[in-house]
């Protein structure tokens, strides 16, 4: 099995709102006299690269053998399936537990992807538990 989750659009979309300000801010201003306009610069441009990368890739991957939880352009955890020793659904599906990592599907997954995300995982969690 191999599966990709989209991301919830909340969070994009308000990272390129959020540069879209601040890019506004800086041109409104006296074209970098002030010193936060070059603190802002570089702020908006990361948050606008990663309102994009975020819209463009899926927040979730899993297959036969590994989970891989992409959280920003330059961070993603994996987690291998046969390390995964407990797989806790807390809070109405909302947060899930691998062994002691927390994550949260409020922020990563839509409602929709996130009940497909944890059938999956049950599904997975079955198979593991067979082949041991």
């Amino acid at each position: 099995m191999y599966r990709t989750y989209s991301r919830d659009l909340f969070f994009p979309l308000m990272w390129f709102f959020m540069a879209a300000i601040n890019v506004l801010n800086i041109l409104r201003g006296e074209s970098f006299e002030n010193f936060f306009d070059w603190i802002f610069l570089p702020i908006a441009i990361y948050l606008f690269f990663s309102a994009v990368w975020m819209l463009l890739t899926p927040a979730v991957t899993i297959s036969d053998s590994e989970i891989k939880l992409n959280f920003s352009p330059f961070f993603a955890k994996k987690l291998n399936i046969s390390d995964i020793k407990e797989i806790e659904i807390d809070y109405n599906n909302r947060l899930i537990r691998f062994d002691s990592y927390r994550l949260p599907l409020k922020f990563y997954l839509n409602k929709s992807r996130s009940k497909q995300f944890i059938e999956d995982l049950k599904v997975l969690r079955q198979n593991k538990t067979r082949e041991d």
